[in-house]
């Protein structure tokens, strides 16, 4: 067989393995000049950092768009924590090391209308998916103005048992206005 049918042969069946990240890194070394100057192993290695990147890429993405985040682009690392928005920096350092999700427990989000609540959580479950967690965002909707506390409690434990349903972590907030009553201004956004 000649060196070139063999190769697209390898290209081939890397493709039908699923391996389209290594086939395309393998194509690409084909086309530099000097890669014979590498050994075997070197250039082996390469590609299969490539493919595991790529999976890795592929992962997070997915994970991402299943979380249906509000702010897909809120980042833990361009969170804002001035003190007017009531954030502490240690808080959220604790909280982006995981070590909350992989224990099970949840962390609820509340405060005042534009306090960041949904930004924070969409922060939290962004690096979640970076991290290879799966994620969720909830909205949760308050309660109108005058309801009973037991309300807001059973809806709390909605989403908590939503969150449980599906997984490591659920990215939701639960909003309420001063005196701990609940906030019907909010826009439709917000749901």
């Amino acid at each position: 067989m000649k060196p070139n049918m063999m190769m697209n042969t390898t290209l081939n069946q890397l493709r039908s393995l699923r391996l389209e990240t290594m086939a395309q890194a393998l194509e690409q070394q084909l086309m530099q000049s000097g890669i014979g100057a590498m050994s075997f192993e070197e250039r082996l290695a390469l590609l299969v950092d490539r493919e595991v990147h790529g999976r890795q890429d592929r992962r997070c993405a997915r994970l991402l768009k299943t979380a249906k985040l509000k702010y897909p682009q809120a980042a833990i690392e361009d969170l804002d924590s001035c003190s007017t928005r009531g954030i502490e920096r240690s808080a959220v350092t604790s909280l982006a090391l995981a070590e909350w999700v992989n224990a099970g427990h949840a962390v609820l989000i509340t405060g005042a209308t534009g306090a960041s609540k949904s930004w924070l959580a969409c922060t939290l479950a962004q690096h979640a998916c970076r991290r290879g967690y799966s994620a969720l965002r909830l909205a949760g909707s308050s309660p109108g103005r005058g309801t009973a506390h037991s309300a807001r409690q059973r809806h709390l434990y909605a989403l908590v048992g939503h969150a449980q349903k599906y997984g490591r972590l659920a990215a939701g907030r639960l909003g309420h206005g001063r005196h701990g009553r609940s906030n019907p201004g909010r826009s439709a956004g917000d749901h």
